[in-house]
């Protein structure tokens, strides 16, 4: 006789192929679920051998090998804190009783995204000079983290340098040309934010400056006047 043989296969709840996760321990975030593999071949049965690639804060709920069965099942919970930071591929494995083996994978990226700090100024008079100091933060610095400014869109009077410490320096100075409002936006990422094309650890500041087009201050000054107002002693004094 020939015996035919079908590898078993991963099926839903497991994370799809490929999958990402993104985590940010500082807001408590966390991943549970259940691995799930059976096999084609009704009168077959499966175990789940491995789970391997995460850290100590990823946990199973059973020991491994799984019940052996046509499904079988572990529960896992992933509860990261800082210590965690990085990205972290997670392999599963299932073999069936002809020893053939199946595996799935998906990942995780561990990490808090950068912030801003810095609170915008937000107006100038033409003429004068705009000076705007952006400062940064990342929880995730102590683990090795690098905060960079990605790009800013900016008015053409206005420019942008990147003082290589995590912070920038916005600055300028407007003409009357450039009256009005102008939009700004700043974005900034940290060394996991394109892994995968996540996007994971990125953060943007969006604000307007306005170009005031002149500052004009009266003031008047009266000595020795002699005015003759209502019965309230209300007057007025008309400017031209």
């Amino acid at each position: 006789s020939i015996n035919v043989s079908l590898r078993p296969s991963f099926d839903a709840p497991t994370p799809g192929a490929g999958s990402l996760f993104c985590l940010q321990p500082a807001l408590g975030q966390s991943h549970a679920g259940l691995i799930l593999a059976s096999d084609p071949d009704p009168t077959d049965i499966v175990q789940i051998t491995s789970v391997s690639g995460g850290p100590a804060s990823f946990t199973l709920g059973a020991s491994l090998p799984s019940i052996a069965g046509n499904p079988t099942t572990i529960s896992y919970n992933f509860q990261p804190s800082a210590s965690d930071w990085g990205q972290y591929t997670i392999t599963a494995t299932a073999r069936d009783s002809y020893n053939e083996v199946s595996s799935r994978s998906w990942k995780y990226i561990v990490n808090d995204p950068p912030t801003f700090t810095s609170t915008p100024v937000t107006s100038v008079v033409a003429g004068t000079f705009y000076s705007y100091t952006v400062t940064t933060a990342d929880l995730n610095i102590p683990q090795g983290d690098v905060v960079s400014f990605h790009h800013a869109h900016r008015p053409s009077w206005l420019n942008f340098t990147d003082n290589g410490n995590g912070t920038a320096t916005l600055s300028g100075t407007p003409t009357i040309a450039n009256a009005g409002m102008h939009p700004v936006e700043i974005h900034i990422e940290d060394l996991l934010n394109h892994i995968d094309g996540s996007h994971c650890g990125q953060a943007h500041q969006m604000f307007m400056i306005e170009v005031i087009p002149c500052n004009i201050q009266l003031s008047l000054t009266g000595t020795d006047l002699l005015c003759h107002g209502d019965n309230s002693g209300a007057i007025s004094v008309n400017l031209q």
